[in-house]
């Protein structure tokens, strides 16, 4: 058995869902279980109804819901299941008069409550699941749709869940063993989940590649596949640097500190279940099926380049904070981290030192209730438009040759040296972000695009 996961720009429309289907034939014989995310950009088109229908503007709720609509139903008609299958047909109706049913509760109370938010967005996974399923049957394939919400047991952090791992696996393995006794061909959400009073959350953007490996390990299968519209894990962004190269094999560690350090290819907590139970993760491209990709294990692979992959995090800031000196050092750390948690801010990086600790966060996590609190027992101190750039490689920390060429930047006055020594498998500078653009450019034809 094995796991198929195919994102949102691989199930955009028609043709791509096509495509979609002509992979998992080639797979049939693995008995693969399909994780599908929402199609395209429906989960964000879906955050910006609420947001409309929240703001009270009816005009933008009423016409994103409209687009949403009928892109799902025009995929349906070219697919052929709106003319010939009414039990489709009936399903597709009742979802939007759900969504429609949120749209105007979020409305009437004129806030978008994040349990609201949850219930509304998880019909993006819910209708796409539905149109790839019902387009498998059409084909002649013995599929089964299941519910993630009966097996992906979560906390209750709405927008943002974390699922329970062992109530998960056990509740994967028991509903997955009653819906498939018939070797079905299981298809099921990512994403999308349940708190143990049946509440429907979700798990964040980019979710689907966490529910995807926990299923997995879950069920023991012998690999993950997770699709996408890139060839892999690359030496860095194709978006900010053209030359990229796809990394053929990298560590669980080296791609659980990738996604820790911003790379946007997996999701931060999908490596650590398939990592614990030792199976195969590889990311494929859709487009290109027949692309080797990048296969992710615990084999260690530093023959060609020590380093795998560059990435960076950019609108970053710096909150330096001390303690006032009425506070004990032991007292001052215990408030800001009380506090962190409180406000639910989760800083990229943090250093500390005597009565001072030093907080990186995106700028979108400061909040002012912050400021509020930490004003009562200890001084701030901000710098803006901060940027980090990180070199990921096993053991990168012995690596010294690499620690040279990253060191010839040190004419750039912005640049702080190795500032997150938290992992052995990446290297992180902090710089202006101003620079960011030219310098991740520089070290990227550096490492990877001249020949040693």
């Amino acid at each position: 058995m094995i796991v198929m996961k195919f994102g949102g720009s691989s199930l955009k429309d028609a043709e791509s869902i096509i495509n979609v289907i002509n992979i998992i034939k080639t797979k049939i014989s693995y008995k693969p279980v399909i994780v599908a995310s929402a199609m395209g950009k429906t989960t964000r088109n879906l955050l910006n109804c609420c947001l409309a229908a929240a703001n009270q503007n009816q005009t933008d709720c009423k016409n994103i819901l409209e687009l949403i609509k009928n892109h799902h139903c025009s995929t349906a008609e070219k697919l052929g299941l709106k003319s010939t299958n009414a039990e489709f047909k009936e399903t597709i109706d009742l979802y939007f008069m759900a969504i429609e049913t949120n749209l105007a509760i979020i409305g009437s109370e004129y806030n978008l409550d994040p349990k609201m938010q949850d219930s509304t967005l998880a019909y993006g996974e819910l209708l796409s699941t539905l149109i790839l399923y019902s387009s498998l049957q059409s084909k002649n394939l013995n599929a089964e749709l299941l519910d993630a919400r009966e097996c992906i047991i979560t906390d209750g952090h709405f927008t943002h869940a974390t699922p329970l791992i062992a109530e998960s696996r056990n509740k994967i393995r028991e509903y997955f063993r009653r819906a498939l006794s018939h070797d079905q061909l299981a298809v099921i959400q990512g994403y999308i989940g349940s708190t143990e009073y049946g509440q429907t959350t979700t798990l964040g953007f980019e979710g689907s590649d966490y529910s995807a490996v926990l299923i997995g390990s879950a069920l023991h299968v012998k690999e993950i596949q997770i699709w996408k519209d890139v060839p892999g894990v690359m030496s860095a962004d194709p978006a900010m640097i053209s030359k990229a190269i796809p990394v053929e094999s990298m560590t669980f560690a080296e791609a659980a500190e990738l996604s820790r350090c911003g790379a946007k290819v997996l999701h931060p907590s999908t490596i650590r279940p398939a990592m614990e139970r030792n199976i195969l993760v590889k990311i494929f491209n859709s487009r290109q099926p027949d692309f080797k990709g990048t296969t992710i294990d615990n084999r260690s692979n530093n023959i060609f380049n020590p380093i795998k992959s560059i990435t960076c995090r950019r609108n970053l800031i710096i909150l330096q904070i001390t303690a006032k000196q009425s506070l004990s050092e032991f007292d001052f750390s215990a408030q800001v981290f009380v506090t962190l948690q409180d406000l639910e801010i989760s800083p990229d990086i943090i250093e500390g030192s005597d009565k001072k600790v030093i907080l990186i966060i995106k700028k979108t996590e400061l909040k002012e209730t912050l400021f509020n609190r930490i004003s009562q027992w200890a001084d701030l101190q901000i710098e803006e438009s901060k940027a980090t750039i990180s070199l990921i490689g096993n053991m990168i920390r012995n690596q010294h040759d690499v620690i040279e060429k990253i060191n010839k930047y040190e004419k750039l006055q912005s640049i702080q040296f190795d500032i997150d020594k938290t992992s052995e498998h990446s290297y992180t500078i902090l710089l202006n972000e101003s620079d960011l653009d030219n310098t991740i450019q520089n070290l990227h034809y550096d490492i990877f695009e001249t020949v040693n």
